[in-house]
């Protein structure tokens, strides 16, 4: 028999021992939009001492050219798109195995709130002590929201990850129906909130806005986005960038 000799490269090395069956640009999505988030929130952050106060800030708020940036480091939808995949492939998965909703949502909660839990513990005992030890309460106020803020992400996520098999189920009907009910849906509520005042309303675009995303990853793991043509794809993007640009230059959207 011949022999093969072993990888020499880090990459090669690390493709040998990935399974096979598992998508690695899913993988490189959510290893780059972690590094862009904390780049993100790295430029955004900011601390601010007013009045011998210390305020946690917002940078864009402050330097409008950096709100371009956003339009770039903006990749929420990416993870959504991967958690689609991923919640599509795992309940497929379980689904052929015979094994059903609950323990669906133990494999893919524990894996989540896991690591959640030990980031929560860790500053709910820290937080206390830095305070016991001298830390003035306007700081420790300030870290405690500042570290509370992105964890928006994580409760979304969690709605969305949990209704991943009913709307596997509908998408099997129809993938484009449930595409066009969720657009209708989020232009119906950005109306009541933008064109009509309701703020409350625009909650409901938590759910909606992020279905859709992870509708997106349902069609990456049926392989339909594999399909388009390339100009078909360049063509997505420059649409999308040229809404995004008439919503946000002379339309309704801030």
């Amino acid at each position: 028999m011949p022999v093969h000799p072993p990888p020499a490269t880090f990459a090669e090395r690390v493709s040998a021992a990935t399974a096979p069956d598992r998508d690695r640009f899913i993988d490189a999505v959510r290893a780059g939009s972690l590094l862009i988030v904390v780049l993100g929130h790295w430029l955004m952050a900011t601390v601010v001492v007013r009045d011998g106060h210390i305020i946690g800030a917002n940078a864009l708020t402050s330097i409008p050219a950096l709100q371009l940036a956003t339009w770039l480091l903006q990749v929420m939808p990416l993870f959504f798109i991967a958690g689609g995949f991923s919640n599509i492939t795992v309940w497929r998965s379980l689904r052929r195995r015979g094994v059903g909703y609950s323990e669906y949502l133990q494999g893919r909660f524990v894996r989540l709130l896991r690591p959640t839990l030990v980031f929560v513990l860790f500053w709910h005992l820290a937080l206390p002590a830095a305070a016991a030890l001298g830390l003035s309460q306007d700081r420790v106020d300030v870290i405690g929201l500042l570290l509370g803020q992105p964890l928006w992400f994580l409760g979304v996520y969690v709605a969305v990850t949990a209704l991943a098999p009913a709307m596997a189920a509908w998408h099997a009907l129809s993938p484009r129906m449930v595409l066009a009910a969720l657009i209708v849906g989020a232009i119906v509520v950005d109306w009541f909130r933008l064109g009509r005042g309701m703020e409350s309303v625009g909650y409901l675009n938590l759910a909606i806005v992020w279905l859709f995303a992870q509708q997106l990853g349902f069609l990456y793991a049926d392989g339909y986005l594999a399909r388009l043509t390339r100009a078909t794809l360049w063509a997505t993007v420059a649409g999308s960038f040229g809404v995004l640009a008439v919503l946000t230059s002379w339309g309704p959207t801030p």
